[in-house]
């Protein structure tokens, strides 16, 4: 099973079993639509039903159904919350998966210069974090600044090499 992460759960909310789950996602709304939620444990992958879930403007509050006390979802806390991902986003054009893009090997002129560490918003854009030689690179995740992205086949190809790679 693919699975997508898309938050985090930091600690309980109240007593009656909610959790605080800091979203790892452009569209926070999307907790409002969920079903269900899969945590990943050493034995399994385990999925729990969503009773309701509700949006703050920092964090999304989900309530699992059967777990009605604060003590019943304390060992649930600081495990990474994840759907699948046939039952993300659509994603549009240029728009791609974090998850997707780490891992992926980055080439200039047919030949390999690193690989993706990383992806973070620096405000206008996001940057692309390579493993370049050893250091960290932030490269811009723009269009333009890019001939080929195939996230099946775990790579990247550049078209700007000068004042980011030298």
């Amino acid at each position: 099973m693919d699975l997508l992460k898309i938050g985090f759960i930091t600690k309980p909310r109240g007593l009656k079993g909610e959790l605080k789950v800091f979203p790892l996602t452009d569209d926070v709304e999307r907790f409002k639509k969920l079903d269900y939620i899969i945590i990943k444990k050493e034995d399994g992958d385990v999925r729990y039903k969503v009773q309701y879930s509700s949006i703050t403007p920092k964090e999304a509050i989900v309530k699992l159904e059967g777990y009605d006390r604060l003590e019943s979802v304390e060992f649930l806390i600081k495990n990474s919350v994840y759907i699948e991902k046939k039952d993300g986003a659509d994603l549009k054009e240029w728009e791609y998966y974090t998850q997707d893009l780490v891992g992926c090997k980055v080439f200039y002129n047919d030949s390999e210069i690193g690989l993706v560490k990383g992806v973070f918003n620096a405000g206008a854009n996001d940057n692309i974090v390579v493993d370049f030689k050893g250091d960290e690179v932030y490269y811009p995740f723009v269009r333009h600044y890019f001939d080929k992205i195939d996230v099946a086949n775990k790579s990247l190809v550049i078209n700007q090499y000068e004042g980011f790679f030298d």
